[in-house]
């Protein structure tokens, strides 16, 4: 909901700063008309709001680390709602981690490919073992899902660490919720 009122208010101020090159240009060339270099300059004045407001949202929007938590958290759901048979909450569960990775996508496109990979190799597989409410077929992708996980943690790095290989994902052992939630279907 966060990640949608951001990009509706970066839409909003694109929007405003081409109106405002618009009446520039009509009351431009209504009034005698502005020379090219002030068109020229308020084009430049335009594109540097535009430059600074994508720098702005990516300071305040989540890293790739918030969104993770948020995705290890669903994957351990998913995995604990499997082992009680409860497939809807797994089916619910998965549906929450596309949208979470999304917003990673959408945040941070310099991760969006390997996001969207990740998604068809190790999502789109766990989804047809809940369609099938397949337990072994489920367990199988899911330990794929977690070598993937940790394939990509080698991989990547950024300005700080050559690689977040120090991030293992493992099967998990205990409810993350603390036994908030009972999985077991109804």
């Amino acid at each position: 909901m966060l990640k949608d009122k951001r990009l509706k208010l970066a839409i909003i101020v694109v929007a405003m700063l081409v109106l405002i090159a618009i009446l520039a240009v009509g009351c431009a060339t209504t009034t005698g008309g502005a020379s090219t270099a002030d068109i020229d300059k308020l084009s430049k004045r335009v594109t540097a709001v535009e430059k600074d407001t994508d720098t702005q949202k990516t300071k305040i929007n989540p890293g790739l680390g918030t969104v993770m938590i948020e995705y290890g958290d669903r994957m351990s759901r998913a995995f604990f709602g499997a082992k009680a048979g409860n497939w809807d909450m797994v089916k619910y569960q998965i549906k929450e981690m596309r949208e979470i990775q999304e917003v990673g996508e959408i945040d941070r496109p310099k991760r969006a490919t390997a996001l969207k990979n990740f998604e068809s190799k190790f999502l789109d597989p766990l989804d047809k073992a809940t369609a099938a409410k397949n337990t072994a077929q489920f367990n199988s992708a899911f330990a794929s899902a977690i070598d993937g996980c940790n394939g990509c943690h080698v991989a990547s790095s950024d300005a700080t660490f050559k690689s977040f290989s120090f991030i293992k994902i493992q099967t998990p052992k205990i409810e993350p919720t603390g036994g908030l939630i009972n999985y077991v279907a109804k």
